[in-house]
């Protein structure tokens, strides 16, 4: 673009604007004040300031001093979701009542009641077999855990008879998925059978015990285990009308434990649920 020299002559009536091309290109210019675009509406150009559009360096320095460094949290100052969760859980006896020390054995039937009843999983052997009963729990702080056990009162002489052990995790109260599965213990014998396992970190929550007599004699004797006689178990679909009120969890599973079992529920007098003990290890 070329350059151009800009000469202003004023006078109380106008102002004309004169241009001239240095470089001798020619061309015409804007000769008349009324032609000029973007002027000021008065010349001199009236009073005028930016002030309301802008902060000003002291308006924005004073602004920034009541804010916060980026490097800074406030842990120190508000409970974290599984810290309430956990001083909120013994309510309602959800939870147990005490601390567990670490090797220490708990039951996962605490919130079912204190009594204790020998009972099966079903009134034979034949009905027994492969038929889980499960045990709901809740757990109030995060539990490491590395064993399972339960008491077994009455035996089956079946050379493979064994009881398994494990923990489903809640689906909207119904077992969901496994989250430990102990394996099995011989169950010719009344003794309190013990399983062992990698150590499995509970967060807080409800779970499911579950114990399932497998492999049995189905001419032999109906296997029982330690169980509480307390209360109802798990929610009922269909309410009974008489005194068989007490509901718990069936299923069968036959073999290593599957996620999502399909539930048939028990009703009786009392709630059987077997009182299944987890240890704490770390």
């Amino acid at each position: 673009m070329a350059d151009f020299d800009v000469a202003f002559q004023t006078s109380e009536i106008n102002l004309t604007l004169v241009l001239e091309n240095t470089v001798g290109e020619g061309g015409a210019g804007v000769t008349s004040w009324n032609d000029l675009e973007d002027k000021p509406s008065t010349f001199p150009p009236s009073t005028h300031n930016h002030d309301d559009l802008y902060f000003s360096e002291s308006e924005v320095t004073s602004a920034l001093a009541l804010k916060s460094d980026t490097s800074h949290n406030h842990d120190d100052r508000y409970f974290t979701e599984s810290e309430i969760t956990a001083l909120l859980s013994p309510i309602g006896k959800l939870d147990r009542p005490f601390k567990v020390a670490i090797n220490d054995y708990f039951l996962t039937t605490i919130g079912l009641g204190a009594g204790y009843a020998a009972s099966g999983t079903s009134s034979t052997a034949a009905n027994s077999n492969n038929r889980g009963k499960f045990t709901p729990f809740y757990i109030g702080t995060p539990t490491t855990i590395d064993a399972l056990a339960l008491y077994c009162v009455g035996t089956n002489g079946g050379a493979s008879a064994v009881v398994r052990l494990g923990i489903y995790a809640d689906n909207d109260g119904r077992p969901g998925g496994v989250v430990v599965d102990a394996g099995t213990a011989s169950i010719n014998t009344a003794t309190l059978k013990t399983l062992t396992f990698t150590p499995v970190t509970l967060q807080p929550g409800f779970y499911w015990a579950v114990g399932v007599p497998q492999n049995l004699d189905t001419a032999g004797g109906n296997p029982t285990f330690a169980g509480v006689s307390g209360t109802q178990a798990i929610g009922d679909s269909a309410p009974a009308a008489s005194n068989n009120m007490f509901a718990v969890a069936l299923a069968t599973i036959s073999g290593a434990l599957t996620a999502n079992p399909t539930i048939a529920l028990s009703r009786a007098t009392t709630g059987s649920a077997m009182h299944i003990w987890a240890r704490r290890s770390a």
